[in-house]
């Protein structure tokens, strides 16, 4: 496969934020250009310590439904430990969640629910 062709399948396939990274390029950009641009902005070993971060601080807003939070802890967790997931990142995940709620009784009550099932 040529870079030329390789470059159009690449942005292609980008969605979401990484497909509005190409706005911004030059019309010019090769493959590799692109695909190290894209591990700048989404793929370093910083990013994920970024996200450890952003996952550890994160607590539930005033109006927040747990679904919510829930699909928020979740995504976190993916970007903060990439790779396949295992027992250890469930249970990472859970108590990432139940600190997020931010209410040492609601947390209470979850667990006496989680152990329950």
């Amino acid at each position: 496969m040529d870079r030329t062709r390789g470059t159009v399948l690449l942005a292609g396939s980008l969605h979401g934020p990484a497909a509005q990274m190409l706005w911004d390029l030059p019309t010019d950009t090769a493959l590799h250009g692109l695909v190290e641009m894209l591990k700048q902005r989404f793929g370093s070993a910083d990013q994920a310590e970024r996200f450890r971060a952003e996952l550890w601080a994160r607590r539930r807003g005033v109006d927040e439904d747990l679904q919510s939070l829930y699909n928020d802890v979740h995504r976190l967790m993916s970007l903060a430990y990439p790779g396949p997931n295992t027992a250890l990142m469930d249970v990472v995940g859970r108590e990432e969640f139940l600190n997020s709620l931010g209410d040492p009784d609601m947390r209470t009550v979850y667990v006496s629910w989680i152990s329950c099932l």
